[in-house]
């Protein structure tokens, strides 16, 4: 288990993408501040091999952590590769969480934006 940094941050119209790549079984990503944004949108690609990809969200610390939610309000918590899901209520910082998983080799891009959805 490794705490992953992100390793990419692109600035866009009115956002930032961020990337954690080569996550593998058990680690999960460093906290990134999304603060002041609107709208989080997530995309996943890789080879998940049993793992289970959640993002996860606080409000403080990282001390008091939880699953955040898509709009549907189904959590953001998978063991396949979705298309993308979009965050429904946005935390003061964000990471992923690998659990578990074969040899997964996964990415995780997440896209903050200022403004309205």
């Amino acid at each position: 288990m490794a705490t992953i940094d992100v390793n990419a941050v692109t600035h866009i119209h009115r956002g930032i993408v961020y990337l954690w790549e080569t996550l593998t079984a058990d680690d999960d990503g460093d906290w990134i501040s999304v603060e002041g944004t609107s709208d989080i949108s997530v995309w996943f690609q890789g080879t998940i091999d049993g793992a289970t990809v959640t993002l996860q969200g606080t409000m403080d610390d990282g001390s008091t952590l939880y699953t955040l939610q898509q709009l549907d309000l189904t959590d953001i918590s998978f063991t396949a590769i979705p298309d993308h899901a979009q965050v429904a209520a946005v935390p003061t910082k964000i990471r992923p969480k690998v659990t578990g998983g074969g040899t997964c080799d996964i990415d995780v891009y997440v896209c903050a934006r200022q403004g309205g959805r």
